[in-house]
């Protein structure tokens, strides 16, 4: 295998440790996955989805800088402000 697949297996199998562990947790907590020096956001939220189709654990993702977070529960948005009915 080429380095560039070791490192796509190894990013792969962290992600999966990640989902199987916030499908365990309670639907309170939200387990975080730190980016690695070398890894991008886009990237690692792309194979997130990926990964996360491919499973049939039902786990939100969501991203707050260069951290994304799983959880079993929805992870609220942060973009932009409630609008209030008038």
């Amino acid at each position: 295998m080429s380095p560039r697949q070791l490192a796509i297996k190894e990013r792969d199998e962290e992600i999966r440790r990640a989902i199987n562990e916030a499908a365990a947790a309670p639907s309170s907590q939200a387990i975080p996955v730190q980016l690695k020096q070398d890894q991008k956001i886009a990237t690692m939220r792309a194979a997130v989805n990926r990964v996360l189709k491919e499973s049939d654990v039902r786990v939100n993702m969501g991203v707050r800088g260069n951290t994304i977070y799983l959880s079993k529960s929805a992870i609220p948005g942060g973009r932009g402000r409630a609008r209030s009915a008038k």
